[in-house]
């Protein structure tokens, strides 16, 4: 399939066809970075296994390696568009073993059980079983909690009144997501976002020291799993 010495298509019971990783894969190591085959319609994604074939593409597009690569809610690699190769790239996010599945999301930003559950089985037809979803009740309980967090801390984050009104809040309440975020290993490409968006709380209140920091965090994270500046962040009034 390829000449990638890192990976082998193999059996995955029940999933079909899998990515096996043939060697250990440090966390940060570009796994594939591949161009596209050919594009698909919208409609056409689930069908075909198609991914994004771009930033501003609404269509999918058909990878060699990369459509094998099977979802997790809480994947060991992320894969993004790259705009300056052209090409799609798979980072591990975390160290992979010998013998382990490649695993990516195939949803965006994290949701609650049942949310995720529901988006995966209209769109793709499965009922996930992955590492997050096999929880137990009590503990996806306390995932969900985390997500809903989440979820209120990135509205406050788009409202001006909550930076300049409570900036400390704002940083704390930050700073604990992120740290349950690493601690439980999930919403990988949201780690960075958030210390752009305590960045630009920063900056809103002329702290350029901590700023600074905040700013070197998320490169730091944007490099180690997706190969390129942050996206996304937040560019309301509060930022510079």
């Amino acid at each position: 399939m390829t000449d990638n010495n890192l990976f082998v298509v193999s059996d995955v019971p029940p999933k079909g066809k899998g990515l096996i990783a043939t060697t250990k894969i440090p966390k940060g190591t570009r796994i594939i970075a591949e161009p596209l085959l050919i594009k698909v319609p919208q409609v056409g994604i689930a069908e075909t296994n198609g991914l994004c074939a771009g930033p501003d593409e609404e269509d999918g597009a058909v990878f060699l390696a990369t459509s094998r690569i099977n979802h997790s809610c809480k994947p060991n690699a992320q894969n993004r568009w790259n705009q300056g190769l052209g090409k799609i790239t798979v980072h591990a996010v975390e160290d992979i073993e010998q013998g382990q599945e490649i695993t990516i999301t195939y949803l965006g930003n994290p949701e609650v059980y049942e949310e995720r559950q529901k988006k995966l089985k209209n769109a793709f037809g499965f009922d996930c079983c992955c590492r997050l979803c096999s929880l137990s009740p009590a503990e996806r309980d306390l995932d969900d909690k985390l997500i809903k967090e989440i979820d209120h801390l990135q509205e406050d984050l788009e409202n001006e009144d909550s930076i300049l009104e409570s900036p400390i809040r704002c940083l704390d309440r930050i700073y604990k997501v992120v740290s349950q975020l690493e601690a439980q290993g999930v919403g990988t490409s949201l780690v960075p976002t958030l210390f752009a968006s305590a960045m630009g709380v920063a900056v809103a209140h002329s702290d350029l020291a901590r700023a600074k920091v905040f700013a070197q965090l998320s490169l730091k994270g944007c490099t180690i799993s997706v190969d390129q500046k942050p996206q996304g962040a937040h560019r309301g009034p509060f930022q510079a």
